[in-house]
C-alpha cells in the first residue's frame, strides 16, 4: 500500500474528468435554480467535530455494525473499546450528532417503518419520517449544531428534512433516479447543502444554503465513489472521489482553477472511510478492508494522517465474514 499523502496535479479532463458540468440548458429547473438563504433563528453554533467521533475527543472512531446481532462496536484511537446493541438486521446505521453535544450519537433507521431510533448518552428519542426506497440523509440542515432527521426519496428526488430547530419538515426537490445524496457543508456556512451525484454523468448538483445560483461540476468517473468532506481544513467540504480501480483519491482544491490533489491509498475492494484520525481538523484518507486474504480473520482499518508522525496507521477492527459492516460517513441505500 502507497502512503503518499498527496501530489498536486493540474486540472485535466483525461485524467479525472473535471469540467464545468452539464450546459444549464440541457439541466432540469432544480438543478440550475437559486437558492434563498434563509435567516437562521435557530440558537447554538454549528458543529466543528469531525465524523464518527462517538465519544468527543476530537478524533473519528473506527465503527462497525452487526446486522445479525445489532451490534456497535466502537474502537476509540484515543480511548477504551466499546460495544453497544442497538438495531437489527432491518437497521439503517444512521449516526449522527442529534443532540448537539460534539459526540456522534449512535442512531438506526428502519425503511419499513420510518422509524428513527436515537441514542445519546443520556436517553433514547424516537422520529417518524421515511418509507422502503428512501435514503437517509441525517445532517445540521439549519445550522443549530444539531443534526437534523432527513431521508432522499430516489423515486421523486425529493429532500424531507425535520428541522430540529424549527420543529417544521421541509420538502426540496433536487436531483433525480439514479443519483446519490451528498450532503455536506460545501460553502462554509455552517449549514448542510443539498447535494447529489450523478453517476451516469460523474457530475456534482449543489444547492447552497447561503443562498445563489446552483453549483454544477463535472468531477471523477462513473465507477469511482464519492467521498466529499474538509480535506484540506478551509471549513468547507471539497469534491472527492475515491477510486476502486487504482486506489487513489481525488479531490477538488480549487473549483475555479480546477486545482486538483490525489494520493494513492487503498485497494480494489476496500471499504473509503475517510474522517479526522489524527484531530487536525483536516479529514484524512482510509479504507476498511473487509478480510485479510487468504485467512479472514479480521478485517483492517487502514488511516492516512494529514499531519501526524508517523503518517499512517492500521488496526484490526470488524469481522467481515461474520456480517460486520464499516459504519461510514456517506449515506447508504
Amino acid at each position: 500500500m502507497l502512503v503518499s499523502r498527496m501530489m498536486w496535479l493540474s486540472a485535466s479532463v483525461m485524467l479525472l474528468g473535471t469540467g464545468c458540468g452539464e450546459d444549464p440548458a440541457t439541466a432540469t429547473p432544480e438543478e440550475t435554480g437559486t437558492q434563498q438563504a434563509a435567516v437562521n433563528l435557530c440558537a447554538g453554533a454549528p458543529s466543528t467535530g469531525p465524523a464518527q467521533d462517538f465519544d468527543g475527543d476530537g478524533v473519528s472512531d473506527l465503527v462497525v455494525f452487526n446486522p445479525p446481532t445489532g451490534a456497535w462496536k466502537i474502537q476509540s484511537l484515543q480511548g477504551p473499546n466499546t460495544t453497544l446493541f442497538f438495531g437489527d438486521s432491518q437497521s439503517r446505521v444512521v449516526p449522527a450528532d442529534y443532540d448537539g453535544d460534539g459526540a456522534t450519537d449512535i442512531a438506526v433507521w428502519k425503511p419499513s417503518t420510518g422509524v428513527w431510533k436515537l441514542r445519546n448518552a443520556r436517553d433514547t428519542t424516537t422520529a417518524q419520517l421515511g418509507q422502503s426506497g428512501d435514503i437517509a440523509v441525517p445532517a445540521d440542515y439549519d445550522g443549530n449544531g444539531k443534526a437534523d432527521v432527513a431521508v432522499w426519496r430516489p423515486s421523486t428526488g425529493q429532500w424531507h428534512i425535520i428541522h430540529s430547530c424549527y420543529g417544521t419538515t421541509v420538502t426540496t426537490h433536487w436531483g433525480q433516479y439514479g443519483d446519490l445524496p451528498l450532503p455536506a457543508d460545501y460553502d462554509g456556512d455552517g449549514k448542510a447543502d443539498l447535494a447529489v451525484w450523478r453517476p451516469s454523468t460523474a457530475t456534482w448538483y449543489i444547492l447552497y444554503s447561503s443562498g445563489g445560483p446552483a453549483f454544477i461540476h463535472t468531477f471523477g468517473f462513473s465507477s469511482d465513489i464519492p467521498v466529499p468532506a474538509d480535506y484540506t481544513g478551509d471549513g468547507k467540504a471539497e469534491l472527492a472521489v475515491f477510486r476502486p480501480s487504482n486506489g487513489t483519491w481525488y479531490y477538488l482544491v480549487n473549483p475555479a482553477t480546477g486545482t486538483l490533489a490525489a494520493g494513492a491509498f487503498g485497494l480494489s475492494g476496500d471499504v473509503p472511510v475517510p474522517g479526522d484520525y489524527d484531530g487536525d481538523g483536516k479529514a484524512d484518507f482510509a479504507v476498511w478492508r473487509p478480510f485479510i486474504a487468504p485467512s479472514p480473520s479480521s478485517s483492517v482499518w487502514y488511516y492516512l494522517y494529514s499531519a501526524s508522525v508517523p503518517n499512517s496507521g492500521s488496526t484490526a477492527w470488524g469481522f467481515a465474514p461474520g456480517g460486520d459492516i464499516a459504519v461510514k460517513l456517506y449515506p447508504t441505500p
